[in-house]
């Protein structure tokens, strides 16, 4: 190992060769130091030196093909390759589970939105009603937030974290399986529910008493109870799952200090999901036992009824949003550090910047509330919240900045990617400052302005952060680098998409225009129309990513030794590698 480990870059190029030619007679191997190579393979620039040494035989979780005319059969080699994904316990495989599981939830949550912006692309009933509306905004709410952006980098971390800290595998890896079928139980019976007619239609946010049994009768309300309570143990257990692997599972070789950004990243959203997790469940509990079993913990006559349950939930959602942002937060200086040539300037003032949004982001859910009759000092308290999380934001993303500033770029599409997460998050940013002032709150609440601000956040934010990660990751874990024509194609109509779908949101919310509802006034028909163009742009990008990787799967070859190389070689940069950012750095 450490003979290994001295020879640089040429055992690099050798470990990564030897996977490839594996990979050419369909076997895995997964000795110690086939291990080794994987892990090299998978996290090129990680800190090699971390890696532990003398590994135990793990179990097999490839595929190994069976010599011509072998008794079993080619249904048992089938069969036994589907077992190696659906039990397995490989972070590896379970990762690219958890991304791919959360991609489907993506597109399903898509899909919802195509109808949601079809029906509002002209005033007056164009194809559904307002009961079919509410059930297909209900749907994408909660695909999207509760079974795609919670959970998706988790699975990101569940390939790489391991590798970056020098662990073998996850704390608990039967957990970490365990808790990828729970997210997906979940989803699957909401979407069953909504297939077989039992819709819920009280909104992704499910606010009693619209949620309780008068205006919800029916199964469609109660499987969501349990669809969202699946994911939200699941991905409760999951951060446990990581916090247990950062602190208790790193190699010794890796002190706390010395760990790599988007490591830091996973384990501030960790600790975020173990402390809000708990509270959304109670949340979910009380509502199922006021519609099953009459009891009035929400009910509109009881004190507080109703706000006890937006206490709860938004403890929990509006934390969720730094869930998805933080990951983000670490994956990205990887991929600016890596293409711009540059150190992110001052990595201690990253990983602070993404603690104090941790922090903050825990006392910030009552500025959801400033028009339910909050008291003065606690509507001080959450304007001064808002405020203070933004800071950090704002340190996080200067500092990128200043990097970019004294660095050479190269335009890659993970690049362009991370760039746009920059512009689009910085635009969320601003626009949900406006909401901290309560006169202006009190008019734009509940209004498209709001959900400008949320998307930009969300889609601006997070699936711009993701997409970078992918195509950043994809060629070293896979050794095929996506196409880079398709990917940058993807990225400029991505974010045209957004941008004119919902940059006139905030036009519309100036005027007053009502967020969740499936008509409105004539005179906002031009606009709607508009951002109803740029939705289906948007959804073209995404077409255009699964042919990239569908391609690219099927007939991609294999890339180079490093597949991000010529970056380095286009700016005539030397690198070296660097545990700080689990990437390489410029000598």
């Amino acid at each position: 190992m450490s003979t290994m480990c001295g020879s640089g870059r040429s055992a690099e190029r050798w470990a990564s060769g030897a996977v490839r030619r594996t990979r050419r007679r369909s076997v895995v191997d997964l000795t110690p130091s086939g291990r080794l190579m994987l892990s090299l393979n998978l996290m090129h620039g990680a800190h090699i030196a971390a890696m532990p040494s003398g590994l135990p035989e793990p179990s097999v979780v490839g595929i190994v093909a069976a010599p011509d005319g072998a008794a079993d059969g080619e249904w048992n080699r089938r069969w036994r390759a589907v077992r190696a994904w659906v039990f397995t316990t490989d972070p590896v495989r379970a990762g690219v589970l958890w991304i791919a599981a959360s991609m489907l939830f993506f597109f399903f949550g898509g899909l919802a939105a195509l109808f949601m912006r079809t029906e509002l692309a002209a005033p007056g009933r164009t194809i559904m009603g307002p009961e079919e509306y509410l059930g297909w905004f209900t749907l994408h709410g909660t695909f999207m937030i509760f079974f795609f952006a919670v959970v998706v980098f988790f699975g990101i971390g569940s390939a790489v974290v391991p590798r970056l800290i020098g662990a073998n595998n996850m704390a608990f890896p039967r957990l970490n399986a365990l808790d990828l079928w729970l997210i997906l139980l979940g989803g699957s019976i909401l979407e069953l529910g909504f297939l077989f007619g039992q819709k819920p239609i009280a909104g992704w946010t499910s606010y009693p008493p619209l949620s309780l049994g008068g205006f919800s009768p029916g199964l469609g309300q109660d499987w969501w109870i349990w669809a969202v309570g699946l994911e939200t143990f699941g991905a409760t257990m999951a951060g446990g799952n990581f916090l247990a692997t950062i602190l208790r599972s790193r190699s010794p070789d890796v002190p706390l200090r010395s760990m790599p950004i988007p490591v830091w990243g996973i384990l501030f959203s960790s600790v975020l999901v173990v402390i809000a997790g708990p509270f959304l469940l109670t949340a979910l509990g009380f509502l199922w036992l006021d519609r099953n079993f009459g009891t009035w913990f929400f009910a509109p006559e009881t004190l507080p009824g109703p706000l006890l349950w937006q206490d709860l939930f938004w403890f929990y959602s509006h934390p969720a949003t730094y869930v998805m942002i933080i990951p983000a937060f670490g994956f990205l200086s990887a991929v600016l550090h890596r293409f711009s040539g540059r150190s992110v300037l001052s990595t201690f003032t990253v990983i602070m910047g993404m603690a104090g949004v941790a922090l903050f982001g825990l006392l910030v859910w009552w500025h959801h509330m400033f028009t339910t009759g909050l008291s003065s000092a606690a509507g001080l308290f959450a304007v001064a919240m808002t405020w203070t999380v933004a800071l950090p934001s704002g340190v996080v993303i200067l500092s990128w900045i200043a990097s970019l500033r004294w660095g050479r770029i190269h335009f890659t599409t993970p690049m362009l990617f991370a760039l746009g997460f920059i512009l689009m998050f910085t635009v969320g940013g601003a626009n949900g400052v406006f909401l901290s002032f309560l006169p202006f709150d009190v008019y734009a609440h509940d209004t498209y302005w709001v959900i400008a601000h949320f998307h930009y956040i969300i889609f601006g934010g997070t699936v711009l952060g993701l997409f970078a990660a992918i195509y950043y990751y994809f060629p070293i874990a896979f050794g095929r680098r996506l196409s880079e024509p398709l990917g940058k194609w993807h990225f400029w109509l991505t974010v045209v998409g957004i941008n004119l779908t919902f940059f006139p949101m905030h036009y519309l919310g100036l005027q007053g225009m009502p967020r969740r509802i499936h008509d409105y006034d004539a005179a906002w028909g031009g606009v709607n129309m508009a951002e109803t163009v740029g939705a289906f742009i948007t959804a073209v990008a995404q077409l255009l990513f699964l042919a990239n990787l569908a391609v690219t799967l099927v007939r991609g070859r294999p890339g180079r030794d490093d597949p991000w190389e010529e970056a380095e070689a286009d700016r005539g940069t030397a690198t070296r590698p660097s545990p700080r950012t689990g990437t390489e750095e410029a000598a």
